[in-house]
């Protein structure tokens, strides 16, 4: 089992993380849109917290590397650059507003966001944010959809020793 997809996350159900998503939408951004250079590194699900995974250029694009068993196994996982097709027209037949995104990535099941500095949409900058999920301001953040259950959390750039 991928350890990234068990980070404890905040547990919500889809129905109530589905208006979080769906503020991201409202007109199509494409890869084009976003500058994702930004999330390459190491993150973990809290400030202090080891490494879970890995984000790296690929290429032209941008894959993730989740931490296995072992201290030294490491899964690699493809990211694609944007927000996956359904989410983008599922969200839009709702309407929604569109939030300005510095970087979409996205796997199977996992939906990884920068937020641009200072961003009233970002969960973390809130004054009432969840300290337990956004224990610090972030620009990162993640979603993990496993079916009818879903959860978010902030993410935290780590150092490691690669």
């Amino acid at each position: 089992m991928r350890k990234f997809i068990c980070l404890p996350v905040s547990k919500v159900t889809r129905i109530t993380l589905l208006p979080l998503i769906a503020l991201t939408f409202g007109t199509t951004a494409t890869a084009a849109d976003y500058a994702c250079d930004g999330f390459v590194g190491s993150f973990a699900n809290r400030p202090d917290n080891e490494a879970v995974f890995k984000i790296a250029k690929d290429g032209d694009g941008f894959v993730l590397f989740a931490q296995g068993d072992s201290p030294d196994d490491w899964e690699r996982v493809p990211l694609k650059v944007g927000i996956p097709e359904d989410i983008q027209k599922e969200m839009v037949a709702e309407g929604r507003k569109m939030i300005p995104l510095t970087c979409a990535l996205s796997a199977d099941g996992v939906l990884l966001w920068q937020f641009p500095a200072g961003s009233p949409d970002n969960p973390s900058e809130s004054k009432s944010r969840n300290l337990y999920k956004y224990p610090q301001k972030t620009p990162y953040f993640m979603v993990v959809n496993a079916g009818v259950v879903a959860g978010e959390t902030g993410l935290y750039r780590v150092r490691t020793e690669d």
